[in-house]
């Protein structure tokens, strides 16, 4: 699993927008993804995110874009197209 489907999982389960560093608790802990192989895997984890959040200006975005930026380092799901509902997030 690549980390941004984890954080989408994640995100699904907890039905809220979270904190990166929540999130990133969560991941760990219900072993969503096992390898986090820096000195701050939330911001690690923070990054991936902004790569496929609307909205947010980064070099190298990523799609689909899944996230939106609830409030500073706080990210929920934006909602799927209809076509989208019911597939998992396998891109």
């Amino acid at each position: 699993m690549k980390m941004y489907q984890a954080a989408y999982n994640s995100l699904k389960e907890l039905s809220n927008p979270t904190h990166v560093r929540g999130m990133h608790e969560f991941i760990v802990n219900n072993s969503y993804f096992f390898v986090f192989g820096s000195k701050d895997p939330a911001r690690v984890l923070g990054v991936c995110l902004d790569r496929r959040t609307k909205g947010v200006f980064i070099t190298k975005p990523e799609k689909p874009q899944l996230f939106y930026r609830h409030a500073l380092a706080t990210c929920g799901i934006l909602e799927l197209p209809r076509e989208m509902c019911g597939k998992g997030v396998d891109h």
